[in-house]
């Protein structure tokens, strides 16, 4: 792209946007498809490639099992109702600690 004096004073006489302004925001929906599968779909879409390997011999489909028990013990119709009544999304990057500790509450050894 070639700058010419006349597109160089154009920009910058031309005032900075706020990001917000530049990209629209996401859609918050309470629910979707995929928040009202039954425990079942949920499961065989998660535990299947690519979201899991044919090959698990580091209990990743355990743990995909114990989180979905702990979600569908949070009250709620869809998934995202019971991810938003856990607190999770209110904790960011902290969130597994709540599944966590109600998994050492039922007997469940986790790392």
């Amino acid at each position: 792209m070639t700058t010419t004096p006349e597109t160089a004073q154009a920009a910058a006489a031309s005032p900075l946007r706020p990001v917000t302004e530049l990209v629209r925001a996401r859609s918050t929906e309470d629910a979707w498809p995929a928040t009202r599968q039954s425990r079942e779909e949920v499961w065989g879409r998660l535990a299947a490639e690519p979201f899991a390997p044919a090959c698990d011999n580091n209990g990743r489909k355990f743990g995909l099992g114990l989180l979905l028990d702990w979600l569908a013990d949070r009250p709620g119709a869809t998934w995202q109702e019971r991810w938003l009544a856990s607190g999770a999304d209110d904790d960011g990057a902290n969130w597994r600690e709540i599944p966590l500790r109600w998994m050492r509450e039922r007997g469940h050894e986790v790392p």
